[in-house]
């Protein structure tokens, strides 16, 4: 990294920031954002912009910010989110050189609650070769915020800004084409945890947990995941915010989480507990067809006469009501 000074203006060139990451625009952020539209996908609503040369427009079905063509040209956004200082920021840019000589740009993290106070900036410079081409390659630049320089404005809303840079050096004018611009925790932050799941063996179950971080290249790599079984087993291919155990076993049971990380560090989501039931019993039923039953023989017979029997008993021929009812049959 070295200091460019340009009269008294102080310019950060930034090999790795400045690194190509493809030739076509994104229409979208991979990660969850902080900003309202920050991949200018619905317009230009509702960043803001100073009066002079800034519109929006579609090129070849991506959606871009294209702002120009003074120097100052500035968007900006009051983003709704309220500082925490339970962690860094990290302002995102994707951002190229478009017609004309815009030589650099400025970021900024603002107090919003305050009429958009400037509380911290700075100012990116494109590589030397990117003059002249129009437009020249996406890159993307990253400032890095400390919120905790700043305790009495816990709970106003943070405002962010992109301000084109062009000068002497380069030319007079330039334009400035943005893909997407990203406010994030610069270490991950869980916005969803797992939740404990149950089911019968052979069965399956998923797991999800999602988390907000920071962009740097708009791949995904930029936010990865990796799934365990407590303590610290590590569940083979299990790098997405969804972990799904399509088979349960016995072994599967047990406690899970997973850990996010991106270039700034790791964070680990809640544990969340599978329970594998034992497989449900299968109801039997039986059917006897009256057709299908054959006796050869009885070998007595039985009959309750109850109150009948009370009355023959009083007939004076009582013995051959009994013969009939109990004599063996034949």
């Amino acid at each position: 990294m070295k200091l460019h000074v340009l009269g008294s203006t102080v310019l950060v060139i930034s090999v790795v920031m400045g690194a190509v990451v493809s030739v076509s625009a994104q229409s979208a952020i991979t990660q969850n954002n902080l900003l309202l539209n920050g991949g200018f996908d619905s317009g230009q609503a509702p960043w803001n912009a100073s009066a002079q040369g800034q519109y929006f427009y579609v090129a070849s079905g991506d959606s871009i910010s294209s702002i120009g063509w003074v120097n100052g040209i500035t968007v900006w956004q009051n983003t709704t989110s309220t500082l925490n200082t339970n962690f860094d920021y990290v302002i995102t840019t994707r951002i190229r050189t478009g017609d004309g000589m815009m030589e650099g740009l400025q970021l900024s993290f603002q107090d919003a609650t305050t009429g958009g106070t400037v509380l911290t900036n700075m100012d990116f410079a494109f590589p030397a070769s990117d003059a002249h081409l129009s437009p020249g390659p996406w890159r993307v630049f990253s400032l890095h915020v400390n919120p905790r320089n700043w305790p009495s404005r816990v709970g106003h809303t943070i405002g962010v800004g992109v301000v084109g840079r062009d000068t002497t050096a380069w030319g007079q004018y330039g334009w400035l084409h943005i893909d997407w611009v990203q406010l994030a925790p610069a270490l991950p932050q869980f916005v969803s945890q797992p939740q404990n799941a149950t089911n019968y063996l052979d069965a399956s179950v998923t797991l999800t947990a999602n988390a907000l971080g920071a962009v740097m290249t708009n791949s995904p790599l930029d936010l990865r995941y990796q799934w365990y079984m407590a303590p610290a087993t590590p569940v083979p291919n299990a790098t997405n915010a969804a972990l799904t155990l399509p088979s349960l076993a016995l072994a599967d049971a047990g406690s899970y989480y997973v850990v996010a990380t991106n270039r700034y560090g790791s964070s680990q989501s809640s544990n969340a507990t599978v329970v594998v039931l034992p497989p449900v019993a299968p109801l039997y039923s039986a059917y006897v067809d009256p057709g299908m039953a054959y006796v050869t023989n009885f070998e007595g017979w039985g009959t309750s006469l109850c109150w009948w029997a009370n009355v023959a008993g009083g007939f004076t021929n009582r013995a051959t009501y009994a013969d009939l009812a109990f004599t063996q049959l034949s």
